[in-house]
């Protein structure tokens, strides 16, 4: 299954009602969710299991949806801190064996 990240964003002012809001509606949702507000970014972002981006977003309260985004996200095992510097898209790029 697809997995997509969501980004909550908000603004400063709307952190404690952000997280009101999803805490009954969505709780399994805080647990895995990191949020950046301590540091200055005023957003959460959390890796879920979707058919697709509309799915995704489903899974957060309707009112959040207006500021969230849905990014299908992929890992890509085995890249290390060497890949093919000629390759064209990450999923192409190899570790090198040298």
């Amino acid at each position: 299954m697809p997995q997509f990240m969501i980004e909550l964003a908000h603004e400063p002012d709307e952190c404690i009602k952000s997280l009101k809001e999803i805490e009954p509606e969505a709780p399994d949702l805080l647990d895995g969710t990191f949020w950046g507000c301590v540091s200055g970014r005023h957003a959460g972002w959390v890796v879920v299991n979707a058919e697709n981006q509309e799915e995704a977003l489903g899974m957060i309260p309707e009112n959040l949806r207006g500021k969230a985004t849905a990014t299908e996200v992929d890992a890509i095992p085995g890249l290390g801190a060497t890949i093919d510097p000629e390759a064209a898209h990450p999923a192409d790029a190899a570790p090198d064996a040298s």
